[in-house]
């Protein structure tokens, strides 16, 4: 009995070690033949998710900042020279499968350069691709993003940003698959330029809506027209002359690239000229004294979309139903306008890049794109044209905000309301204390409509209240919450905190 048990568990178990070497041999036919036909290609098994350490020796610090924020790491080791710059996971060839789009520079070139790699569904392994040149060098501006731009029910490769003469660049990869070939599993993706163009204005890919019928992928859409704005260097002005050429670019199927399509001069009006040639000549404080307050988009109405700029203290707010603050990284002073890099206070790795054009003395053009990095779609709700709310101003340029900024902060023993909570302000900072807890923020005092109006910033949950303050007594202020809006403010059913000198309570 013994012996025949004995029998049965060999027979058990030659029958695995059968399977499993037939196993082993199947899976290396399958390897060997995934990597016929494709020599300019490695395949390569997915890393571990963690902090990457860039290859090659002394890299660039803006770069090191830069990936020191980023959570996304190559899936491919880096060839010698190389930095890594930035990632994006998402369906390149559209099989369902998540690849990767890498940014990478060279050492010994300021340019920075994209670098795909495909995985395969099957084993999990990635190819990576060659690099794809940019003109891109300002690598805080780069953005990456995937887009049917074409209508072809096809992905294309879409970068912008910012090269080393601060011209935005953009261009445009079309994405394909080579035909299958007896020897090769699955096909091979192929990049051809379409679209490489620059201009010291903006550039932008126009989203145009398709048919119910193009989103079921049953029929193709019409392709996304690209717009430049460039400075008119032909009428012989000079650095005068702020007239714009407006460049075309539309999909030419069968060249199969984007041409020029239409280009037209845009005049400037008189008073954004004479704006313009102030604001370029004192540079980024300019442009950020210029932008300072609240401004309104013109389509949405009162109670629409509202954008306040505190550029010397880096903080944007962008408000509608809601508010989202975001902290400005960089600022780069362009021919006719700004463009800022900025960062959502909350959830830090999304990036909000913001084209400003100014077209009036109170009025400018926003463009503003999400680097959520996974990109649907091209277009974005803050963009359009904004109006500066009027009468609204800085601390320095009125004398009756800045009585009042002296005033509460030269109390050294601070404030104290009827309630007992205690209130002290230092240098734009407040700090309120009550007995069950205390809050920290940061104030501003500005005018709306020539009165006095208070912003209060709570730092724990960056929530933003305005007061109009009632400085008519030496000894105390009175607060009045109000809402900001295009015809000045409106109050609140709020009560009125009156806030008395710490020194009077004492004595």
């Amino acid at each position: 009995m013994i012996k025949k048990t004995q029998f049965i568990v060999t027979i058990i178990l030659a029958f695995a070690i059968t399977a499993a070497g037939l196993t082993l041999f199947i899976l290396h036919i399958v390897n060997r033949n995934g990597n016929e036909g494709n020599s300019r290609s490695s395949e390569i098994s997915v890393p571990q998710t963690g902090k990457y350490e860039s290859q090659g020796g002394g890299g660039y610090s803006e770069d090191d900042i830069y990936n020191n924020q980023e959570q996304i790491v190559p899936v491919f080791p880096l060839e010698s020279g190389e930095v890594f710059i930035q990632a994006v996971n998402a369906d390149v060839n559209m099989d369902g499968t998540y690849d990767q789009i890498c940014a990478l520079r060279q050492i010994t070139d300021s340019r920075i350069y994209i670098v795909c790699a495909i995985q395969n569904p099957i084993t999990g392994t990635y190819s990576r691709m060659q690099p794809l040149k940019t003109e891109v060098t300002q690598a805080r501006t780069l953005l990456m993003y995937l887009a049917d731009v074409t209508g072809e029910q096809k992905n294309s490769l879409v970068y912008s940003g910012m090269n080393t003469d601060n011209l935005q660049v953009l261009g445009i990869y079309l994405i394909e698959e080579e035909e299958r070939q007896l020897n090769i599993k699955r096909p091979r993706v192929s990049f051809k330029e379409i679209l490489n163009i620059s201009a010291d204005g903006t550039i932008t890919v126009e989203e145009i809506p398709r048919s119910e019928a193009y989103d079921q992928g049953l029929v193709n859409g019409e392709s996304f027209p690209v717009i430049s704005y460039s400075s008119n260097q032909t009428e012989g002005s000079g650095e005068q002359n702020f007239n714009q050429v407006q460049r075309t670019y539309r999909w030419d199927a069968n060249d199969r690239m984007y041409t020029l399509a239409d280009e037209k001069i845009v005049s400037s009006q008189n008073s954004a000229t004479r704006i313009l040639r102030k604001l370029n000549e004192g540079g980024v404080p300019a442009f950020s004294e210029f932008l300072h307050g609240l401004w309104y988009k013109e389509s949405s109405g009162d109670s629409g979309y509202q954008v306040f700029f505190n550029l010397e203290e880096t903080e944007i707010i962008f408000k509608e139903s809601t508010e989202e603050i975001f902290t400005c990284e960089n600022i780069s002073a362009r021919r006719y306008g700004v463009y800022l890099i900025t960062r959502n206070s909350l959830i830090s790795n999304i990036r909000r890049l913001i084209d400003i054009e100014i077209i009036g003395p109170d009025e400018i053009r926003i463009r503003a794109t999400d680097d959520v990095r996974l990109k649907i779609g091209v277009g974005s709700m803050w963009d359009g044209t904004y109006k500066k709310l009027k009468n609204f101003t800085s601390v320095q340029e009125e004398n009756a905000a800045k009585i009042i900024t002296d005033k509460i902060e030269k109390q050294e023993s601070g404030w104290t309301d009827e309630a007992g909570n205690s209130y002290s302000f230092i240098n734009g900072n407040y700090t309120y204390t009550n007995p069950m807890n205390s809050e920290t923020g940061k104030y501003a005092v500005y005018m709306i409509q020539g009165e006095p109006v208070m912003q209060m910033k709570k730092h724990r949950t960056n929530e933003t209240v305005f007061y109009l303050v009632d400085n008519s007594k030496e000894e105390s202020i009175v607060l009045k919450e109000i809402i900001p809006s295009i015809n000045g403010f409106t109050r609140t059913n709020s009560p009125s905190i009156t806030i008395t000198s710490g020194e009077l309570k004492q004595n």
